[in-house]
């Protein structure tokens, strides 16, 4: 993994196809930019826009069924330019964010 990127790993005790679909709801919710929801591949492409530090970020969103019904999901994102010094934290908020937000659109146990 490149220093100016980042991949997290989260599992959920939920079917790929509500994992999937509370991730692009949430997406939306942050006021990401969606670009692409592939339903059938279960992944998603998110841009983020130049800001005061940063000229960019992409970032990729791939839902897998696990064993016992479950949903893994990995979020890999990078920077556009790829030399920004705070990139990778950068990287790692965007992530997280979406991580915390997915679950308020799951079904409720």
């Amino acid at each position: 993994m490149a220093w100016n990127s980042q991949e997290l790993n989260a599992v959920y005790n939920f079917p790929v196809d509500q994992v999937y679909t509370a991730a692009v709801y949430a997406a939306q919710s942050l006021k990401y930019n969606v670009r692409v929801a592939d339903a059938s591949t279960h992944s998603i492409q998110i841009s983020f826009g130049m800001s005061l530090f940063s000229y960019g970020e992409t970032m990729t969103v791939g839902c897998y069924e696990i064993e016992g019904g479950r949903t893994s999901v990995i979020f890999s994102s990078k920077s556009v330019l790829g030399t920004e010094i705070g990139s990778r934290s950068k990287n790692k908020k965007n992530i997280q964010k979406l991580i915390s937000a997915i679950p308020q659109f799951l079904p409720q146990t």
